[in-house]
């Protein structure tokens, strides 16, 4: 998407990516927004292939808890980029946090990758709870300041 355009048929805006002018080996991107439909969380996206592999989180990740996530369909990777209403009324989205990562997304029971985004900064583990779309996450911060909103 380019400035101007629209997601969907509704008018949005593209977020600044602070990650375009990097030099050497492009990684991956990740993005956590914050989704307000059909109640309050915030959906993981990493970019995986052709599209993003998405969680919805019941809350932000913060140093050392544990989140409980929901595995959900694919995105389109429009949404790494993508600040808005969301078609057929599912809502609004904002960038809570994006930046790269490091590490494999395809695993069917464990995802361990190390973010390297504008707040969070540490590695994030999820991991699958038995049925087919729950999972846990658990962030541990490189550092011991804790990178939160």
């Amino acid at each position: 998407m380019k400035a101007g355009e629209t997601c969907c048929g509704f008018p949005g805006k593209i977020a600044s990516n602070p990650f375009d002018n990097r030099i050497g080996p492009i990684m991956p991107r990740y993005v956590i927004l914050t989704h307000d439909h059909p109640s309050l969380h915030w959906d993981l996206m990493f970019e995986h292939e052709e599209a993003l592999r998405t969680w919805r989180l019941s809350a932000t990740p913060t140093n050392g808890a544990t989140i409980i996530a929901q595995a959900l369909d694919d995105h389109r990777r429009m949404y790494l980029d993508y600040e808005g209403p969301v078609s057929n009324n599912r809502g609004t989205v904002v960038r809570w946090d994006a930046g790269v990562f490091e590490g494999p997304v395809d695993g069917d029971n464990r995802i361990d990758v190390q973010l390297h985004g504008e707040k969070l900064k540490g590695t994030v583990a999820l991991t699958r709870q038995g049925v087919a779309n729950h999972w846990e996450l658990n962030y541990t911060a490189s550092t011991s300041r804790q990178h939160e909103s």
